[in-house]
């Protein structure tokens, strides 16, 4: 007879199952893994609200010429779903209800842990399995019901046998009954023990019951369709079910070995001997967990990569007109606050450290781009008097987007990516200084498109000739990393295939100073102290910059600067007021990017901080970082393994609108120079909030 037997075998899974997760997630760009993913959030979402209010047509088989047999061990629901699905779609729609199926069991295992154990809720990060090598059945049950007799131990309370082999016995019961079974058992101290990472009441046949096995089933009663089983498979009791049963009876059965019947390896090694015996095949395959996950498909994927590259960026930043002399400013350490220069405003009519003044401002300090005017009307084909009407924000996007593009090596029309009618800009923006102050001393025909905040991305893709989308977005200091992610959006949902984005941020005006400083936002001791001991408010700042992004994919012989593998962002809704931070938001924004992205926290070895100088924003966010990335209550990040914290706030000052992209190209450069620079907010001491955490 052609072909082989197979069989596939579902193991015990009594570890650690992060890596498995991570490697399940790490795959979610393929069309089938990615749908399974976001299917499997609907089901969970739905099961903890229904499970833990309380608690708090089918179509004939192929005809294959290889006999599959799953092999349920201790998973024995993920061998059923195999076993009931004819092909791929159907094993989603199978494992989207044995996951249902499987949370039902934790949450009725997991109360029954609690019911049972003295410690409660403390029980969950107990083992209630252990071990026993080299132990035989018998003369183990005759020392677990010696023991619970001398003791008087209630039957529910008494530790008991749920699997067994050749020369290996495994006792579950409460925690503090194996404790004690243990310490005074004569028998079983003569055996090496091994206690199991499961920490609930499995195979107790005296603890569950068949209306336990039908509330877990709840899902199948609600279904009308009625599944097959397609090709045999065989419990971890040992039974062997043949396709002749039809799929739900097969669940039932699966759910109560879990809950009732105890496990025999024994019974399924003879299975499994008899199956491979009267099989006619002469050859036979064995597939695990391991062997499976060291597969690699041999296509691409139809939704592509999830990753953007980072292929042009540019910036004009304080005393700094280019990446290289930004990245000296960084290596010499410097802190580039200074008094604002008379050319901006006349800040001694603005400045009034007793904050008694009206519209007045409580410090004299900013950081500056050094000529924010310099720009060359004719080469961008405005006219002098156009350019002066201008927001300086305006002009200097325009020349960054020139250099980004310039660095991308960008030929217009030339290659799929590069076409105009495929290329949008995004750029943040959150003050309009020029138009409320410098420009209405002298309004004229340029005004509007001069100074309106539409036009300054609209101004870029007019010169360009792009015909793309155009947005000027503004969500305050996020205002940047808001339109980053809009861009990302953008090019993943193939509205673009090229996106310029970035953040605006040039001060001339005194008003914004005045209306921070009675905020309290302002460092009254001139700059960003960011995590220092004397951190008292930011320090504002100049920055324009820009960054060009593509899909991964499309990036063909580009200069990949950096690869973007995921955005995310939310809000701080739950903060004590609107302006506040809150470690919880946070938390949940990372954990949110490392799940999308498949990145294992352990492995993120630098993480640049918003770090705007304050006490209390300084200390929420290293507790934020400290909670996600130093994992140092699971022990998984080991001393070897750094994580590098840095903010470049303490150095260029806040720059608002444009925080988030200098920000990314601070570490793109970084990246490039294969070096961290030094963090220089701290002046004294570290903030004692920060060394709290």
């Amino acid at each position: 007879m052609t072909g082989s037997l197979k069989l596939y075998i579902f193991g015990d899974e009594t570890g650690d199952f992060a890596e498995s997760l991570q490697r399940l997630c790490e795959r979610r760009k393929e069309v089938l893994s990615h749908h399974f993913l976001e299917e499997l959030n609907k089901v969970l979402r739905d099961e903890v609200r229904r499970q833990l209010r309380d608690v708090f047509p089918q179509s004939d088989p192929r005809d294959h010429s290889d006999l599959r047999v799953p092999i349920g061990n201790c998973h024995q629901l993920s061998a059923s779903s195999v076993a009931t699905s004819q092909d791929t779609l159907q094993l989603i729609s199978n494992a989207l209800t044995t996951v249902r199926v499987a949370f039902r069991i934790g949450v009725k295992v997991n109360g029954a842990a609690q019911r049972l154990s003295k410690d409660g809720d403390a029980a969950a990060a107990q083992s209630w399995t252990t071990l026993i090598m080299k132990a035989q059945k018998e003369e183990a049950i005759a020392a677990l019901a010696q023991s619970s007799e001398s003791k008087g131990i209630p039957k529910a309370n008494q530790a008991y046998i749920n699997a067994d082999s050749k020369d290996v016995v495994s006792i579950s019961g409460p925690p503090e009954t194996n404790a004690s079974l243990l310490q005074h058992s004569e028998y079983l101290q003569k055996f090496r023990t091994v206690s199991l990472d499961i920490f609930a009441p499995f195979h107790a046949q005296h603890l569950y019951r068949d209306v336990d096995v039908a509330e877990v089933l709840q899902p199948f009663s609600d279904k009308d369709e009625k599944r097959k089983l397609f090709i045999p498979v065989i419990s971890g009791a040992g039974t062997q079910y043949s396709p002749d049963l039809d799929g739900d009876t097969l669940m039932a059965d699966v759910v109560r070995d879990m809950l009732i019947r105890p496990l025999s390896f024994e019974n399924v090694m003879n299975t499994v001997t008899e199956t491979t015996t009267e099989s006619p095949h002469k050859d036979c395959q064995i597939f695990s967990k391991e062997n499976l996950h060291k597969e690699k498909p041999d296509y691409e994927p139809l939704n592509g990569s999830q990753k953007i590259a980072i292929v042009g960026m540019a910036g004009r930043f304080p005393n700094s007109d280019d990446l290289e002399s930004f990245w000296c400013t960084l290596q010499q350490e410097l802190d580039l606050h200074r008094r604002v220069h008379p050319y901006r405003f006349d800040i001694d009519a603005h400045y009034d450290p007793t904050g008694k003044k009206l519209n007045s401002s409580h410090t004299q300090y900013g950081c500056f781009i050094e000529r924010p005017g310099l720009f060359d009307p004719p080469f961008f084909n405005i006219s002098p008097r156009e350019a002066y009407q201008t927001d300086p924000m305006g002009r200097l996007a325009l020349v960054t987007a020139y250099e980004a593009l310039e660095m991308s090596g960008s030929v217009p029309n030339r290659t799929p990516s590069s076409m105009l009618n495929r290329i949008g800009t995004f750029y943040g923006q959150t003050s309009d200084d020029w138009r409320t102050l410098n420009a209405a001393e002298k309004i004229d025909m340029y005004y509007i498109p001069g100074t309106n905040r539409a036009f300054a991305t609209g101004r870029i893709n007019y010169h360009f000739k792009f015909t793309g989308p155009s947005y000027d977005i503004d969500t305050a200091c996020s205002s940047s990393f808001a339109a980053i992610q809009l861009a990302c959006t953008s090019l993943l949902t193939k509205e673009c295939d090229t996106t310029l984005a970035g953040g605006l941020n040039v001060m001339t005006s005194p008003d914004l100073f005045a209306g921070l400083s009675c905020a309290n936002f302002l460092s009254i001791t001139r700059s960003c102290k960011t995590f220092g001991d004397g951190a008292d408010g930011f320090c504002r700042g100049d920055v324009v910059g820009t960054v060009v992004l593509k899909r991964l994919e499309d990036a063909d012989n580009d200069q990949i600067l950096a690869v973007v593998l995921g955005t995310a962002t939310n809000h701080s809704s739950e903060a004590v007021s609107i302006t506040r931070p809150h470690g919880p938001a946070q938390e949940s924004l990372y954990r949110k990017i490392l799940n999308q992205t498949g990145v294992d926290p352990v492995d993120v070895s630098y993480v640049e901080m918003h770090g705007t100088g304050t006490q209390a924003g300084g200390g929420t966010e290293m507790k934020s970082i400290t909670n996600v990335f130093a994992l140092r209550d699971q022990g998984r990040r080991q001393p070897d393994q750094l994580i590098h914290l840095g903010a470049l706030k303490s150095n260029i000052g806040h720059g608002e609108a444009s925080a988030g992209v200098v920000s990314l190209i601070k570490t793109v450069i970084m990246m490039q120079k294969s070096a961290i620079t030094a963090h220089v907010g701290i002046k004294t001491t570290m903030n004692k909030r920060s060394l709290m955490t």
